[in-house]
């Protein structure tokens, strides 16, 4: 589940990571008790990316407030109705950065990002100057450790205990609230050497959801993931242009990682669940391409599900849509020879790694 913007900043405020001073509007009226600062930005809250690309990110002053969030709230951005609004402070910045923590699922352990070239797209960063990014590889979060990787940073020492101190508060976000990634992008260093996070990116592990107070709300998803609801399957939408099918969660999540390893962008991922069949199958691709994307990948390990079941739901669909994307496929298990022999005579890609699949998919999008 991912969270919206001002609940990862109620976050980071819960355990000590500094942010910017920011409140949080459902309406106009939220506006007359506040103590309103000179220069301000209002963000729109919207559970996708881009925000600023469609008027979701509006720069403001104490006088234009008012005006600046009347609009926002009219505002339908990519689909989301604009229900809340953060109004926060505009910081004196000397330069913005970018840190993360995630977990690489398919190597099993946390991975630690940062970049001095925050407050861009970071995937776009890590394709055109992947040595601005420093990673760190770990499975528990030792200080001498860390130690090394801030001084690989080139920051002057006291940036380094601030920095240190930030990344410790986030594990413990993470690690006490389920959290597949914490990102802060931009971590804005003011003009008076200050660290403060601007922007939250939380993802909690939707299988933890029921230890957290976190809302479920369907203002929360969009409207391909409710239709996938309504129809038994889980989908979640992401920025990319690769669509990833598969049946089970593990699977579904090292299918992401080995995408993102090859250099591929998911669009989204939908996991068909267990024991599924045609039907199942056409509805994940009917869901899965309504959001235009360049190719998909599709990964079944097959027990109680047949593969050539699978194969068949995704022929028919070929038939009836036309479907002329790139479409690489992994099957493994139940009936996978014949549906290998069902997809290869219609000219589907489908190979037997998962690395030689993901990596197929990446150079054909490419």
């Amino acid at each position: 589940m991912k969270l919206y913007e001002y609940q990862g900043m109620q976050l980071f405020k819960e355990y000590s990571i500094p942010v910017v001073p920011f409140f949080v509007i459902s309406s106009l009226s939220d506006l007359k008790n506040k103590k309103i600062k000179k220069n301000l930005v209002a963000k729109a809250q919207v559970p996708v990316g881009k925000r600023g690309k469609h008027g979701g990110i509006v720069m403001a002053t104490s006088q234009t407030i008012i005006a600046t969030c009347k609009a926002m709230f009219q505002k339908n951005i990519q689909g989301f109705p604009v229900k809340k609004i953060i109004v926060a402070e505009k910081e004196n910045v000397q330069e913005e950065w970018y840190l993360a923590i995630t977990i690489n699922r398919l190597l099993k352990h946390y991975t630690l990002l940062f970049s001095q070239h925050g407050g861009i797209d970071i995937e776009e960063l890590s394709q055109t100057e992947p040595q601005k990014i420093l990673h760190h590889s770990f499975f528990s979060l030792h200080d001498k450790n860390l130690d090394l990787f801030l001084k690989k940073t080139k920051i002057s020492k006291p940036l380094q205990i601030s920095l240190k101190k930030i990344i410790k508060n986030l594990f413990h976000l993470m690690q006490k609230e389920d959290a597949t990634l914490v990102e802060i992008n931009p971590l804005l260093l003011t003009k008076n050497k200050k660290l403060i996070a601007a922007d939250s990116k939380v993802i909690i592990d939707d299988n933890a959801l029921y230890r957290h107070h976190f809302s479920q709300q369907d203002e929360n998803k969009t409207k391909l993931e409710l239709q996938a609801i309504k129809k038994g399957l889980a989908y979640v939408e992401l920025d990319g242009d690769i669509g990833v099918i598969g049946n089970g969660a593990g699977l579904v999540m090292a299918s992401l990682d080995m995408l993102s390893y090859f250099g591929g962008k998911p669009a989204s991922f939908l996991d068909l669940g267990g024991g599924t069949g045609e039907q199942a199958m056409h509805d994940a691709l009917q869901i899965t391409l309504q959001k235009k994307i360049k190719g998909l990948f599709i990964n079944i390990f097959a027990g109680i599900t047949h593969c050539d079941e699978i194969a068949q739901g995704i022929l028919d669909y070929k038939k009836k849509y036309h479907l002329k994307i790139p479409v690489v496929v992994r099957m493994i298990g139940t009936n996978e020879n014949q549906a290998k022999k069902m997809l290869d005579r219609e000219g589907i890609h489908i190979l037997h790694s998962m690395e030689s699949t993901a990596k197929k998919i990446v150079h054909l999008v490419k």
